[in-house]
């Protein structure tokens, strides 16, 4: 099983509440809530937030919740510390985790799913994708 962490906090220092602006007439929250539920792989979704907006849409989408503590949503934490504070309250051990940042809402499901083939048959520590950013 995979532990999926979608870490969606409501304040935001440059665009506020950028985890509820829409795309599609969809949050971006949703878009990483929908597009972790459309992996067609065993895996438990959470998502982790200060703001109890931010749950209350989570857990109406079938997510699983961890409240953060504040000191864990300034504009400066960083995220290793989220994930830290994840698998802490999770007792998690020796499972495989995947990030799902709301605000990189273009994803592949198949680049996913391929990326996940690879780490388990390569038995590797973490995988990261990237995107190159086209400027004009």
């Amino acid at each position: 099983m995979i532990f999926i962490l979608i870490p969606a906090k409501l304040s935001s220092s440059r665009l506020k509440r950028k985890n509820l602006r829409k795309i599609n007439n969809k949050t971006l929250l949703e878009i990483s809530i929908r597009f972790a539920h459309s992996l067609k792989i065993k895996k438990k979704i959470f998502v982790s937030s200060e703001s109890k907006k931010i749950l209350n849409i989570a857990r109406k989408l079938n997510c699983e919740i961890i409240k953060r503590p504040k000191k864990l949503s300034k504009p400066n934490t960083e995220m290793k510390l989220v994930i830290n504070h994840f698998i802490k309250s999770q007792k998690i051990n020796n499972n495989d985790m995947m990030l799902l940042q709301p605000t990189s809402p273009i994803r592949s499901i198949a680049n996913i799913i391929k990326a996940y083939k690879i780490f388990k048959e390569k038995k590797a520590k973490g995988i990261y994708s990237i995107s190159e950013v086209l400027s004009e």
